[in-house]
């Protein structure tokens, strides 16, 4: 069972991915090395969030489920799944 992922680069693509798992009820660790990294990707997924939110979200769905780490290393201690 995938409880915790662990994403790996946060550009569009990456970003999208983890809102999405986010959406799932995963818990989701994100990794990118750009120090503007973080808050960008926080601020698309809750832009993302109302489009989500009125598709259905899994129980438990919640974007503080998001950690974030600039050490790819650490992101994927645990995970279940790397994307």
């Amino acid at each position: 069972m995938i409880n915790r992922v662990a994403v790996i680069g946060t550009g569009l693509i990456g970003t999208s991915w983890a809102a999405h798992f986010l959406a799932q009820g995963l818990d989701v660790v994100a990794s990118d090395p750009d120090p503007a990294a973080e808050d960008r990707t926080r601020r698309s997924i809750t832009g993302f969030w109302p489009a989500l939110a009125s598709l259905g979200l899994a129980e438990g769905a919640s974007p503080d489920r998001l950690a974030f780490t600039r050490d790819w290393a650490s992101a994927v201690d645990g995970a279940d799944f790397v994307f």
